[in-house]
């Protein structure tokens, strides 16, 4: 047996390292009596109960047990527990972010409101090439999602209004996420500042969800044609892979959206989803489903619905270089209409949209319609504002078109 504490303590981390935490613990409990205040024996305990939630079985997790050891480790490195390398700053950061995964928010916000945020580190450590944020940064990030996951929305939008005018956060990469929450947290309080946070937030990254959070926001003050932009962003933004992950997404766009086959095909795609994921019915897809009259789904193409109303950057890369003149003022986000006449020559021609009337149109701008077109054919697209110079007067152009079959 381990006479002296530094062979005590040896033991204690090779039991660690070689995956015996059990052991480790057990025995460094035993010989922490034996040596009370001797803090080689208190670290290497210390490390091995961060070891031991390090590595716990997130299915079988026990958030009551969890607690205790990080107060422990609290407990035996004192008064000394903060810094770069910090055994309870590490255990009580690695505890909350799995305690928030499994529905123990409650439990990780307390152990967090222990810890003092101005004690943590503000260093990010590198290791491999990878950074990781600083204690503190994670600090913020755990308590924010613990506020969020409580639904505590008054802490939540003070919490991120703290981290995002503190020095802990480095980049817009790591703000990012607390912008993304601070919005979530003035959606109903303030919409027009949570719109702002988004707008920022997607100035970094381009996140479908993200777009879906803004369009929400906008539907519900009234910018319904803003709204219906950033749906179509962010379907355009969705992989083949985050379909199934999309159904809130398509019903919000279906409860903004005013045309009527726009409604019921995203309705229908909903669920077409669910149908094929074996999915209990939407509550929501199927009241629309009923007010609609929509017959049940059948071999529904819900990939096609979403690859037809995404904008996957197109319209919005056109609204700005359009006659070199910057953006243009959007007439029908929605427009719906038919082909009214091809001229010869290069791939152009007129157009007719309901409540707009006659709209120019090129082949270029509209690449989903195979040239040429039908006469009378259904058409849906965009509609915007454009200057003929020839004539010196405000015209119309239908972009982003396809024929709606």
């Amino acid at each position: 047996m381990p006479a002296t504490a530094f062979e005590v303590a040896t033991e204690i981390t090779r039991l660690r390292k070689s995956g015996a935490w059990q052991e480790a613990l057990v025995l460094g409990e035993q010989e922490i009596l034996n040596f009370p205040g001797n803090m080689q024996v208190s670290s290497a305990l210390a490390w091995a109960i961060y070891d031991s939630i390090k590595n716990a079985d997130k299915e079988t997790l026990n958030p009551q047990l969890v607690s205790k050891s990080v107060r422990r480790v609290r407990e035996i490195t004192s008064p000394n527990i903060y810094g770069d390398i910090s055994a309870y700053s590490m255990t009580l950061l690695k505890a909350t972010s799995m305690l928030n995964a499994t529905n123990s928010s409650r439990i990780a916000l307390d152990l967090l409101l222990e810890a003092d945020v101005r004690q943590l580190s503000v260093k990010p450590s590198e290791f491999s090439g990878k950074t990781t944020p600083s204690h503190a940064a994670r600090w913020y990030s755990e308590i924010s999602k613990c506020y969020l996951n409580l639904g505590e929305l008054d802490s939540l939008e003070k919490i991120c209004s703290e981290a995002l005018s503190s020095k802990v956060l480095s980049s817009e990469s790591e703000r990012k996420f607390f912008r993304y929450r601070r919005a979530l947290a003035l959606e109903s309080s303030n919409p027009q500042e949570a719109i702002a946070e988004m707008d920022l937030f997607l100035k970094v990254s381009k996140d479908w969800w993200a777009h879906q959070i803004r369009a929400r926001i906008l539907g519900k003050i009234g910018k319904i044609e803003e709204s219906i932009r950033s749906f179509r962003a962010a379907l355009g933004s969705l992989q083949p892979r985050d379909y199934e992950r999309a159904v809130r997404l398509l019903i919000e766009f279906a409860e903004v959206v005013t045309d009527e086959q726009t409604k019921k095909d995203l309705v229908q795609a909903v669920r077409a989803i669910r149908s094929a994921k074996k999915w209990s019915a939407d509550k929501d897809a199927e009241e629309f489903a009923r007010s609609l009259d929509l017959p049940e789904v059948d071999k529904f193409d819900f990939g096609a619905v979403i690859k037809k109303y995404a904008d996957k950057g197109s319209t919005s890369a056109k609204l700005r270089t359009y006659d070199g003149a910057g953006p243009k003022k959007i007439v029908r986000a929605e427009a719906v209409g038919f082909v009214k006449c091809i001229l010869p020559g290069n791939r152009h021609g007129f157009v007719n949209i309901a409540d707009v009337g006659d709209c120019y149109f090129r082949g270029t701008d509209n690449p989903k319609i195979a040239w040429p077109p039908s006469l009378k054919a259904k058409v849906t697209g965009t509609v915007v504002e454009s200057f003929d110079a020839k004539k010196n007067r405000v015209s119309y152009k239908f972009i982003d078109g396809s024929i709606d079959v």
